[in-house]
C-alpha cells in the first residue's frame, strides 16, 4: 500500500452529509414559515401602505421620524425590493416543494432555508418599524390632547374660581 498525504486522503474522501437527508431544526421550520409570511405581506403592504404614509408625513401627523417609515416601506417598493421579495417567495415554493413541506433534506437545502429565513426577517424589520413608528405617533398625539384638554379645564377651572 502506497502512502497518501493529508490533502490526498481529502480529495479521495467522499462526504456522506452533504447528500443524506437531515430534519431541519425546529426553530429554522419556524423562522421560514415566519419569513414566508412576511415576505408575503410585505409585497402588499409596500404597495399600499406608502401612499398613506407618506400623505400622513406631509399633513404633519408624524412627530417622531416620519420620514423613516416612509423611507423604508418605500424601499421594498423599488424594483430592486420588489425582486428580492418576488425571489424570495420563488425560493419559498422551491424550498417547500423539494423538502416535502420541510421534512428532512440534504444539507444545501437547510442552507436555503436559513438564507430565505433571513429574507423573512428582514422584510419583518421593514415592515414592523413604520408600524412602531405610526404607534409611537399616536401616542403622542393622545398624549398631547389628553395634556391639552387637561391644561383647558384647568384653565376654566382658574378662571370660574377667579369670577366668583
Amino acid at each position: 500500500m502506497r502512502k497518501m498525504n493529508l490533502q490526498q486522503v481529502k480529495q479521495k474522501a467522499y462526504s456522506y452529509e452533504h447528500q443524506s437527508p437531515v430534519p431541519l431544526d425546529g426553530q429554522l421550520q419556524r423562522a421560514v414559515q415566519i419569513g414566508g409570511v412576511s415576505t408575503t405581506a410585505a409585497i402588499p403592504i409596500s404597495l399600499f401602505f406608502v401612499p398613506v404614509l407618506s400623505s400622513w408625513a406631509y399633513t404633519g401627523f408624524f412627530w417622531v421620524l416620519g420620514d423613516l417609515s416612509v423611507a423604508l416601506l418605500a424601499l421594498l417598493r423599488t424594483p430592486v425590493g420588489m425582486g428580492a421579495n418576488v425571489l424570495a417567495l420563488l425560493g419559498f415554493g422551491v424550498l417547500w416543494y423539494m423538502t416535502d413541506g420541510l421534512q428532512p433534506a440534504a444539507l444545501v437545502w437547510h442552507r436555503v432555508a436559513f438564507g430565505l429565513a433571513v429574507v423573512g426577517a428582514v422584510d419583518l424589520v421593514i415592515i414592523g418599524l413604520p408600524v412602531l413608528l405610526v404607534s409611537v405617533n399616536v401616542v403622542l398625539w393622545i398624549v398631547a390632547i389628553v395634556l391639552g384638554t387637561a391644561v383647558a379645564i384647568l384653565a376654566l377651572w382658574i378662571l370660574a374660581v377667579l369670577a366668583r
